[in-house]
């Protein structure tokens, strides 16, 4: 008995062996299975975005369907804008600084805005519909289709009057809110911000 425990154990025996030469059954299975979750995570997520994209400029080329009409509401938004900021332009002809704001910090408001907006509009322009949409029961037939329910109401419809409001909040920002190439990283990131909060507000008011 003694004989056979000091041969098991001592270096080269069966035991140090078995021991030496597994690496722990679940181990290379678990580590395995989580790459190929995390590769499949990102894969679907890539399809979603894909599915999504495509969704969003079928709606875009439905937009310019009648041409007229987009033209029609494109340059009646666009005059809107311009109305408006020739208002705060006169305002700030006559008062240079109104606590502490001046013209190019309105300009950079109001670029940013309608930016926002724009962009929204036109990439995520379900969202002003939203409401109506789940009042008339159309979410029956999406609940069928495999991908998500939100970006598909998200991708139902762009609006056309966002061009305007996208044209004139660029035209803002890069005329008249004296902001240089070297900021322009940060104002992406104010305008996907912007964007998140716009249509997760649209969303969950559209929700109530």
């Amino acid at each position: 008995g003694a004989a056979s425990f000091g041969r098991d154990v001592r270096p080269g025996g069966r035991l140090a062996g078995a021991v030496d030469r597994t690496p722990g059954p679940g181990l290379h299975g678990d580590v395995a299975g989580g790459a190929g979750q995390g590769a499949a995570g990102g894969r679907g997520v890539i399809g979603f975005l894909r599915l999504y994209a495509a969704q969003s400029a079928a709606a875009i080329r439905c937009s310019f369907a009648d041409r007229t009409n987009f033209a029609i509401q494109v340059g009646g938004m666009a005059l809107n804008d311009l109305f408006m900021l020739t208002l705060w332009w006169m305002f700030f002809a006559g008062f240079r600084s109104v606590g502490g704001w001046t013209r190019p910090d309105m300009a950079l408001l109001m670029g940013f805005m309608m930016t926002i907006v724009g962009i929204s509009g036109v990439a995520f322009g379900g969202y002003r519909d939203m409401a109506l949409a789940l009042l008339r029961g159309e979410l029956d037939a999406l609940l069928t289709q495999p991908k998500g329910l939100i970006s598909r109401l998200l991708a139902r419809e762009s609006i056309a009057t966002a061009w305007g409001d996208l044209a004139g909040g660029l035209m803002v920002l890069g005329l008249f809110a004296d902001m240089s190439w070297r900021q322009a990283p940060l104002a992406v990131l104010g305008v996907a911000a912007g964007m998140a909060v716009y249509v997760s507000a649209g969303i969950s008011f559209a929700s109530l």
